[in-house]
């Protein structure tokens, strides 16, 4: 096969667009942290163009030389990255020593070298958005990554690939479901895990944690959120019956503990390389249960989902200001979302935003819905087309809440109630976003997905492993939405064969 690696063999067309270079070359030294020997493949580069529209956009699609299963993968993105960056190579190495033929796209964005939360494609001045830019990064590019990943294989191998799967997580996860919602026929199977759907209110749930110290008037240190959340794991941690260090009954941990018991309570924090002692504040208390009951106006009512008790939001990732400013986790580095697309203005001072200034901004968000917002039920002609769509999200995600992608899953069963014949949502505790938490994290699901979509067999649940507080590793399942596990009569947590799914 090293002889079709060549520019001439591949000649990728389809409509509405021009291709203006095609590179290729073997590849045999490529290193991954996740796979021992990264097998030898050919490296191909396709660039093309929507004439008239002056974007030019990148498709990289490896082949393995040897021993290929005859199956196509799209590796999803995340952040702002489109997914055609090393951040995303490790998945793709892992998914070509399994046999695939992989492939990214960088959406025109030529984002290879930045970090997942860097936007300078969005804007093309102070209140100028650079729709063509949105419009591929959000939609047109991941139609157009399919028909060329599957032009290059056929011309490669020289048949299509039996079967075609996308595997995405956060943004990825969101990439997923704009397919099944845009392009039903480009997969036969699609891992949606921790999905971004409703992009709006996910930029603005990200700055959230930030507006509510605003609105509290302090930036308290993070030693009172994290007591604060620590209290709130040991008051529900068993309200499952299972003592794991674990929320799982979010609802009922929501009406049970009342962070304002933490006031006064005496706290060690680092500060300034030293330990010393302080209390818990009523801001803190204040501010979580803000963040915890998620966007609301000023009179109370629920814009958008909160994060569960529980969930870690000082330790993961860099907050949207400085950190002198706060440290209550928000993602939206230096305002970047907020900014870009809500505000539509990198120099807007976001301290000086009030209550009903933020929830204003959160409304006219709505105007990237076209872009961005893929929460459309109706997933019929993708169901018609036969795919298999499954879902992950963690319960612990502290970045976009699960309790968002819950409700698009019932609006799903709303529109259809035999939806989980092609399409399953797993609620997973303990599971961070996309990754961390003391759930290791659906590992399975993708194997399953390829079992459902090949031979028909669907999951009625996963594995996972659970590491409870003194360090042992619990065998778990997941159940697809709406059941959930519970103990057997067998009665030993550790194993996943004494749970069982029920209604």
């Amino acid at each position: 096969m090293s002889d079709n690696c060549v520019p001439e063999i591949f000649s990728p067309t389809f409509f509405g667009a021009e291709v203006l270079n095609i590179r290729a070359s073997i590849v045999s030294n490529f290193s991954s942290p996740y796979v021992e020997q990264v097998p030898t493949f050919c490296n191909v580069s396709v660039g093309y163009t929507h004439p008239g529209v002056g974007d030019n956009i990148n498709v990289e699609v490896w082949l393995p030389i040897e021993n290929w299963n005859q199956r196509y993968m799209g590796v999803g993105g995340g952040g702002f990255s489109p997914g055609l960056s090393p951040l995303f190579y490790d998945p793709g190495a892992l998914a070509l020593s399994s046999g695939f033929a992989p492939a990214w796209t960088d959406a025109g964005l030529h984002a290879y070298d930045r970090n997942f939360f860097e936007v300078p494609w969005a804007l093309k001045s102070s209140g100028n958005v650079d729709l063509i830019a949105m419009q591929n990064f959000g939609v047109t590019s991941l139609g157009d990554m399919a028909l060329i990943a599957k032009s290059v294989i056929e011309s490669f191998y020289g048949q299509a690939p039996e079967y075609s799967y996308w595997n995405g997580c956060s943004h990825g996860g969101r990439q997923g479901m704009q397919l099944a919602q845009s392009y039903p026929d480009a997969y036969d199977g699609i891992l949606a895990n921790a999905p971004a759907m409703s992009a709006n209110q996910v930029f603005s749930t990200m700055h959230w944690p930030y507006q509510a110290m605003l609105n509290a008037g302090k930036f308290p240190p993070e030693c009172e959120f994290d007591a604060i959340t620590e209290a709130a794991i040991s008051a529900c941690d068993d309200l499952d019956a299972i003592t794991d260090g674990i929320i799982t009954e979010v609802k009922q941990c929501r009406d049970l503990f009342d962070p304002f018991t933490m006031v006064g309570t005496a706290v060690q924090c680092a500060t300034s390389g030293a330990n010393e002692t302080l209390e818990v504040s009523t801001e803190a208390a204040q501010i979580m249960k803000d963040v915890w009951g998620g966007i609301t106006t000023k009179d109370g009512a629920q814009v958008w989902f909160g994060f569960p008790p529980g969930t870690d939001m000082t330790g993961n990732g860099p907050t949207a200001v400085p950190n002198s400013l706060g440290p209550l986790e928000t993602r939206c580095e230096q305002g970047v979302c907020e900014g870009n697309f809500l505000v539509r203005d990198l120099e807007v001072d976001l301290k000086t935003l009030s209550h009903e200034d933020f929830v204003d901004l959160v409304h006219y968000g709505r105007r990237y819905r076209s872009f961005f917002a893929t929460d459309d039920s109706d997933l019929s002609r993708f169901r018609k087309a036969g795919g298999k769509l499954l879902t992950a999200h963690g319960i612990d995600d502290m970045l976009i809440p699960y309790e968002g992608t819950q409700k698009y899953y019932e609006d799903v069963l709303a529109r259809d109630s035999n939806a989980q014949d092609f399409y399953r949502y797993f609620e997973t505790p303990g599971w961070a976003h996309c990754e961390g938490g003391p759930n290791a994290g659906p590992n399975a699901l993708f194997s399953q997905l390829m079992a459902w979509v090949e031979n028909g067999t669907a999951p009625d649940s996963s594995p996972v492993q659970i590491t409870v507080p003194n360090g042992d590793i619990h065998e778990r399942i997941l159940c697809p939405f709406p059941q959930r596990a519970q103990l057997k009569d067998c009665g030993d947590p550790t194993r996943s064969e004494c749970w069982k799914c029920i209604d």
